[in-house]
């Protein structure tokens, strides 16, 4: 399984309109997909966000996770561990190694840059969303530290109106004045077109590089789904060396006036989240 999704990846062509970005197609075999969808449970026993969201996180340390079936945390955490882990998240951090490389040099500094990625990167655990008709997510980008989005559909559309990924270009540059999920429509008044729609279907894999400019959403229009839920899994490929717990090292070095604004306003939230933590033993907790 392993070989094949690394051949699979490392023969898809990357598309860079709007922003760097491959789609493939039945990525996994067939009845190991099958086997994750058959396993996962009832959207009822995932966590509730609102009455459209819900998740499902792969860890160990989520309650959730831990209290769902053995059959399922077995199947999951071999796509967790052996498939995005282990094959995935190396073979796009290479093939996208220019585009990372210019994303936290934007993001930080060229030399800052070249230090994140240095240390290396790998990917997070993921969840399992679970989205209802209705659902709608304007343009945005994910937060800023992640260098990779991954995406694995778990469920299928018809056509794009009842249930599509929607890639966009911005009409400018977003500043990113934020560090978390940004919408520059709301943050910054810019415009965006819509470039690309991806009917959402079983076994499709998407991945992106999660720039300023990688603004995407998703659509499912009341009454055209023929599910009840859209289920997708998506994990992030993250930097071993997150560059947001040695910002006070990293202030004094940026040059640029919306980098330093950014990061100092993410890591003075940080510092009143710490404070707040409660003090066990003499130690407060780390975030």
């Amino acid at each position: 399984m392993q070989a094949r999704v690394r051949e699979t990846l490392e023969g898809a062509a990357i598309d860079r309109n709007p922003f760097p970005h491959v789609v493939v197609q039945d990525i996994l075999p067939e009845s190991f997909f099958r086997q994750l969808s058959r396993v996962v449970p009832p959207v009822g026993e995932f966590q509730p966000d609102d009455e459209i969201k819900a998740n499902l996180r792969i860890s160990e340390d989520n309650t959730f996770f831990t209290r769902a079936p053995a059959e399922f945390r077995s199947a999951w955490g071999r796509l967790r561990d052996d498939v995005f882990r282990d094959v995935v998240a190396p073979l796009l951090a290479r093939r996208f190694a220019g585009d990372i490389r210019q994303k936290y040099g934007a993001l930080f500094s060229p030399d800052i840059a070249e230090e994140i990625v240095a240390a290396g990167f790998a990917a997070n655990d993921g969840r399992i969303m679970a989205r209802k008709p209705g659902y709608n997510l304007r343009p945005h980008s994910d937060p800023a530290h992640f260098a990779i989005t991954l995406l694995l559909y778990l469920t299928a559309a018809d056509d794009a109106s009842s249930g599509a990924l929607c890639l966009f270009r911005p009409e400018r540059k977003p500043e990113l004045r934020k560090t978390g999920t940004y919408y520059p429509e709301r943050e910054e008044g810019i415009g965006v077109e819509l470039v690309r729609e991806i009917p959402i279907r079983e076994n499709l894999f998407v991945a992106f590089v999660n720039t300023e400019n990688a603004l995407h959403g998703v659509r499912i229009e009341p009454g055209a789904a023929s599910e009840k839920e859209r289920l997708a899994y998506q994990a992030h490929i993250v930097p071993l060396s997150d560059p947001r717990l040695d910002l006070e090292r990293y202030l004094d070095r940026l040059e640029d006036p919306v980098a330093i604004a950014r990061w100092r306003e993410y890591h003075e939230r940080r510092l009143v989240k710490l404070s707040a933590k409660p003090v066990k033993n003499g130690r407060r907790a780390s975030s």
